[in-house]
């Protein structure tokens, strides 16, 4: 099992994905006039987003306590 993010660290991820989610919406010019940092921009959101996800999951799974087969 992966360790779970602290509030902190989720807190921290919020903000960056919003951050970088900024950029993407009031610079669309950057698409055409720096590609790459565009496209760096994308790479992190989408780990940011990935490890949100990933940690959600996580939780979720730490939580359960039911197998699918109906057992404890």
């Amino acid at each position: 099992m992966t360790k779970l993010l602290t509030k902190p660290e989720r807190m921290s991820f919020h903000t960056m994905k919003e951050d970088y989610l900024e950029i993407l919406h009031t610079q669309p010019e950057m698409r055409e006039e720096k590609p790459e940092l565009w496209h760096g921009i994308v790479d992190q959101w989408e780990i940011i987003e990935q490890k949100l996800d990933d940690d959600e999951w996580e939780k979720i799974k730490s939580t359960c306590h039911t197998t699918v087969n109906g057992n404890a």
